[in-house]
């Protein structure tokens, strides 16, 4: 899913050597992926989320897991647009923003 690189951090305040942005920027992804799963789950029945827990725990390939999401939830990829957006937009407007990124659930 990486939409929020290391070099969109770096024009966004996030400094220091290469290795710890690169590490802010894993863990973005991490928290992205996090908001974007709850998301999805209050779009998803408990069996249908059950069903895409499956497919996680089982390590299907991100083409399975995506169609499953494209049958189930025809709109997730809007969930994701938002989802990043909104968090590129809070990291942009942090007084730390490596602080805020270091402070994101994951």
């Amino acid at each position: 899913m990486t939409t929020i690189s290391k070099s969109w951090l770096r024009t966004h305040g996030v400094d220091g050597p290469d290795e710890d942005v690169v590490a802010l920027a894993e863990q973005t992804e991490a928290a992205l992926e996090y908001r974007v799963g709850i998301s999805l789950l209050e779009l998803l029945t408990e069996e249908q989320a059950e069903a895409f827990e499956e497919l996680l725990d089982n390590g299907a390939p991100e083409k399975e897991r995506l169609a499953f999401l494209d049958e189930r939830t025809p709109g997730y990829k809007e969930v994701v647009r938002q989802e990043t957006e909104a968090l590129k937009q809070n990291i942009a407007n942090a007084d730390d923003p490596g602080e805020y990124i270091r402070n994101l659930k994951t």
